[in-house]
């Protein structure tokens, strides 16, 4: 049992964190960027001290004088996420527009087809990728 309880931890938590936040925006209508920053920090915070209470490999509980390292890291990803999503919305807009305007909107998807249509030529196309791992290849042709 001692060791069943580290292996579920994981993803129980964050089942449990999905639902609750998925259960926020529904009937609280908060904003999902609120919803998904007190989801992680409550979920991070839960499953760090079941970590230390009830470690899966004690090994990792060491400490490595690295948590000024770790802060740096949380500090820095934030900063890129917030700044990349602006960006990359400056980079595409004129890509998807100067597309669509030289082979036009009918060109770029077949929006006119049946959404069953869409779908087999979406699968269709990942089918025929290279380097496509053969379980992969498999697991798309297989039904659910």
């Amino acid at each position: 049992m001692r060791n069943l309880l580290p292996t579920l931890l994981f993803p129980f938590s964050l089942s449990a964190a999905l639902f609750s936040a998925c259960l926020a925006q529904d009937s609280l209508g908060m904003n999902p960027e609120i919803i998904v920053t007190i989801t992680l920090t409550t979920c991070g915070l839960w499953i760090w001290l079941w970590e230390f209470l009830l470690p899966y490999d004690k090994n990792w509980n060491r400490n490595d004088q690295d948590l000024g390292t770790d802060v740096i890291h949380i500090m820095v990803q934030g900063v890129i996420t917030k700044v990349a999503k602006p960006l990359y919305i400056l980079i595409l807009f004129p890509v998807i527009t100067y597309l669509s305007e030289t082979f036009g909107n009918d060109k770029l998807w077949p929006h006119h087809w049946s959404l069953l249509a869409q779908e087999e030529r979406s699968g269709q196309h990942w089918r025929t990728q290279p380097g496509l791992p053969q379980e992969l290849s498999g697991a798309i042709d297989r039904p659910l």
